[in-house]
């Protein structure tokens, strides 16, 4: 009744006529604009919520997280240098590493939230099978940075004859909080690589848990929505923002 009541009021103090424009028409063009602005807001905060509300009714295991990750077969390209030939192997769309003199690999970089109240107590990463692609692959290495002062000579890409290995299947970068939210940054690494033999190793499926304990620190979360929503786009198990739901604003 009261909408109702704002919506006449205003739409009455615009009745009037100018220049030959029907006050009528004005009124009504008032009152529909009005009555559409506040439809598109109630039909937009509505939105907003939805995403972060589909996961209420979802249990999640705090003591382990869970990911599984596939990956397509990696593409090996030689690439002929100024004094040497060496091998660029790509994935999709993931990135390769750039670790000074170590072989450059695809890496998927992962993104795990953890429970309200818990610390990460172990990490670990499996794999149902493994391909073998091959010996003798010389990978490109990671080089320096381009230095600020151009005078400074580069050293020779790739002169390296026996690349560095690289065969685990992944690595943990640290505990960073976002908004007060926990979030473990961990990369895996589908292709491994054996320096000494050239050998390339594909593995089409990792599956990583993350196994938690008790924390000693209370993590200070504000608890607001828009919080929530960012978090939601930036980890991998978004599921367990549920575990923050009695964390109020």
């Amino acid at each position: 009744m009261d909408n109702y009541i704002y919506f006449y009021s205003y739409s009455k103090n615009y009745s009037y006529s100018k220049n030959g424009v029907d006050a009528m028409s004005i009124q009504k063009y008032f009152t529909i604009s009005i009555v559409g602005v506040i439809i598109w807001s109630l039909v937009f905060s509505a939105g907003y919520a939805t995403s972060l509300k589909t996961f209420d009714s979802i249990s999640v295991n705090v003591d382990k997280i869970h990911l599984d990750f596939s990956f397509s077969e990696p593409k090996i390209e030689e690439i002929h240098g100024e004094t040497s030939v060496y091998h660029r192997v790509t994935l999709d769309s993931l990135p390769n590493t750039n670790d000074l003199h170590k072989p450059r690999l695809p890496v998927q970089s992962v993104k795990v939230l953890l429970p309200l109240g818990r610390d990460v107590a172990s990490v670990s990463v499996s794999y149902d099978e493994q391909y073998h692609l091959g010996s003798n692959y010389h990978v490109e290495t990671g080089q320096p940075l381009p230095p600020v002062n151009k005078e400074t000579p580069l050293s020779e890409k790739n002169t390296n004859t026996i690349c560095s290995s690289h065969l685990n299947f992944y690595s943990i970068v640290g505990t960073y909080k976002c908004r007060g939210y926990p979030i473990l940054f961990i990369n895996l690494y589908p292709v491994t690589y054996d320096g000494v033999t050239g050998d390339l190793f594909y593995t089409p499926h990792l599956t990583l848990e993350v196994y938690t304990k008790e924390s000693e620190m209370k993590t200070p979360v504000r608890g607001l929505e828009r919080d929530k929503r960012l978090i939601e786009t930036i980890v991998d198990n978004p599921t367990y923002l549920t575990t923050y739901n009695a964390v109020k604003s």
